[in-house]
């Protein structure tokens, strides 16, 4: 008897166990789905905010390249026109004269140097006779071996100026003067403040930890600015772009603040300049952080219900079938007893009128004796209705 209570005990375990693990399953799945969903739906945004950023990465860094392609341009233009008045000795060269008539921009300050190295006319309060012979610009061009066919302006990174620039820095931007017979006869020199060639028409959209900038191809960084920041050396080390234009994901560890960027960059047509756009990463993930937050809270909150809604329907289920497993077990009980008696037993339900009255009686079971007293097989009871009683 305790073996076989045991055996029973044991087969219940089982069925519970059965039931929890179904119900565990399906959980798991659908919390796998959610999950999934969501995990799918933040990847795709993350996804989408990347290639926006790219566009406009690119769209910037080709917009300031066409913004520095004509200040250059300016810059260039106007060197070959005090080039030509020099070499052609169209009068006297008054550079601060041309200066207050407006020939040319107020942050453009050109300087005529002669073949000794003097200022010989000049802006900026740089006085007449100032020696720049000492200066790189001047040296690159006098020791030029000779004169090129398309002498080319020349570019140097930012350095500390002169008169009127004393204390500040300044890029500089230079040509050489010929002799009729291609003997160098001096160097004409134009210097601008970095922010004419930093002021970026869209700077408002440049947030903290974006920055634009012009490199030399080689590398060297010629200007840079930031977004709202001080920082405007960012690089760790001079990066080099080998294709024309192009776009791509830098590493924290490429810049000072160790923070990644999507980096573009566009070469400057006709001259040994390249601009470059900057996104900092976490710009364009962070307004996405609340959103994301949002996703995951509302995953969470659906992953909850659903192991709520498990544990209450697997406890419900375990329930529901203790309770009919006892029901059947009581039946089963209570038919042994009746059907061992030697008297007949019927289990007999009413069928009702539109009124609601009473209209028969039936049988709906009995036992073996009563089956023998009504001349029908037993098994015939479970098929077979039989009206005993009519009360019409």
């Amino acid at each position: 008897m305790q073996d076989s209570l045991t055996l029973s005990n044991l087969a219940i375990r089982r069925a519970n166990r059965r039931i929890a693990l179904v119900w565990g399953f399906i959980c798991a799945l659908l919390v796998a789905v959610v999950c999934g969903a969501v995990w799918l739906k933040i990847k795709t945004d993350r996804v989408q905010l990347l290639r926006q950023a790219e566009s406009e990465t690119a769209a910037r860094a080709e917009s300031y390249a066409e913004q520095v392609l004509r200040s250059v341009s300016q810059i260039d233009q106007l060197s070959l026109s005090i080039k030509y008045q020099w070499e052609h000795k169209l009068g006297s060269l008054d550079l601060d004269d041309q200066f207050r008539r407006g020939v040319y921009q107020d942050k453009l300050y050109p300087v005529a140097v002669d073949a000794e190295g003097y200022a010989v006319s000049s802006t900026r309060n740089l006085a007449p006779g100032t020696y720049m012979g000492d200066l790189p610009f001047f040296k690159i061009h006098r020791d030029q071996p000779e004169p090129q066919p398309q002498p080319q302006l020349h570019i140097l990174p930012s350095a500390p100026g002169r008169g009127g620039f004393q204390g500040e820095q300044i890029i500089r931007f230079s040509r050489r003067f010929d002799k009729p017979d291609g003997r160098f006869d001096g160097v004409v020199l134009i210097a601008v403040e970095p922010d004419y060639l930093a002021s970026f028409y869209n700077a408002a959209s440049l947030m903290p930890g974006d920055f634009i900038s012009v490199r030399f191809i080689e590398g060297p960084l010629l200007v840079s600015k930031g977004g709202k920041a001080a920082t405007t050396v960012f690089y760790e080390q001079a990066p080099l772009f080998t294709q024309e234009h192009g776009i791509r994901d830098e590493p924290a560890l490429a810049f000072v603040d160790r923070e990644s960027r999507l980096v573009a960059w566009q070469k400057i047509e006709g001259y040994p300049l390249i601009s470059i756009a900057a996104i900092s990463k976490k710009n364009i993930f962070e307004p996405y952080a609340s959103t994301q937050r949002t996703y995951l809270g509302i995953a969470g909150l659906v992953c909850l219900l659903l192991v709520s809604f498990t544990v209450a329907g697997a406890l419900n289920q375990i329930r529901h079938t203790a309770r009919r497993r006892h029901e059947a077990k009581v039946q089963s009980t209570f038919r042994l007893a009746v059907d061992g008696a030697r008297e007949a037993f019927y289990m007999i339900s009413p069928t009702y009128r539109d009124n609601g009255d009473i209209d028969k009686l039936c049988i709906e079971d009995c036992n073996e004796r009563a089956a023998e007293l009504s001349g029908y097989p037993r098994h015939a009871w479970h098929w077979m209705r039989n009206i005993i009683f009519s009360c019409a």
